[in-house]
């Protein structure tokens, strides 16, 4: 069975957030306003990006509680192989959007005194333009097998309720965006092999993501490639690949034969370990 909520929408202008803000020498975030549907909540202090309607309404009692995961992200986007966007490019998809699905297996976990080992969550996220530019959708989908304290631990960490700013690619991707969803649960079926490229991950009903390597068009021969980003805020390497996804409800996605990638994760709320 699946339950899934409402969702809160945030709404801003471009001219609301520096674009230096992305950059390591960035100057202080300026504060936007968080609506639950359209009733405005409350103005937001520079350091939250995003807080539920819950959080909006004066229940603090878990804010600043640490946090830390490491274990294997896997999934793919609707850019060309290489993804401009590793690269401060624009996308480079048919309609210069970004649209993409993650697939994470924690392997060891805990927040706060909560232990995630051994749990899965998906995220998938859709912006009209690049991700900087903002006005994007975010939807995360929760291990049915986890239970309440665990499943408010992963939302907390990725909808970015106790992460330090700007310092994850948790915060970043919800800081640009203006709907955010409430999380769904349900059952995640995950098979990876980072050596050999090679990728099934499926929430029943709902999404569907294959990985392959990418292969040479005269040889037919496997490719390997990896892309290393030393201050990367997700990884610091992703080791490529060719995917395929698929999914309806909040974020549709529909593509093949496009840039897909592997990462060992390894992150705390004070952004990734290097």
């Amino acid at each position: 069975m699946l339950m899934a909520g409402g969702c809160y929408r945030r709404h801003w202008s471009s001219r609301d957030i520096r674009l230096d803000t992305l950059c390591p020498q960035r100057t202080s975030l300026i504060p936007y306003t968080v609506c639950a549907e359209s009733q405005v909540i409350k103005r937001i202090e520079p350091k939250l990006l995003y807080r539920t309607e819950t959080q909006a309404r004066g229940d603090s009692a878990m804010a600043g509680v640490s946090w830390e995961i490491k274990g294997t992200e896997f999934g793919n986007c609707n850019c060309d192989y290489g993804c401009p966007c590793q690269f401060m490019g624009r996308p480079s998809s048919v309609n210069g959007d970004c649209r993409y699905a993650m697939f994470t297996q924690i392997d060891e976990g805990q927040y706060a005194d909560v232990r995630l080992d051994g749990l899965r969550f998906v995220w998938m996220g859709g912006w009209p333009g690049a991700v900087h530019e903002g006005n994007g959708v975010l939807q995360l989908i929760i291990d049915d097998g986890a239970d309440d304290e665990q499943r408010k631990a992963i939302r907390r960490i990725v909808y970015n309720e106790d992460t330090d700013e700007l310092l994850t690619n948790y915060s970043i991707y919800c800081a640009m965006c203006t709907t955010i969803h409430e999380p769904i649960v349900a059952p995640i079926e995950l098979d990876f092999d980072i050596e050999a490229r090679t990728a099934h991950g499926e929430v029943p009903g709902i999404v569907v993501c294959d990985m392959e390597p990418v292969r040479n068009p005269v040889t037919g021969k496997a490719h390997r490639a990896q892309i290393v980003l030393p201050e990367g805020f997700g990884s610091t390497m992703l080791e490529t690949a060719s995917g395929s996804v698929k999914s309806t409800g909040t974020v549709p996605l529909e593509f093949s034969d496009t840039f897909a990638s592997f990462s060992k994760l390894h992150m705390t709320d004070h952004g990734i370990v290097r």
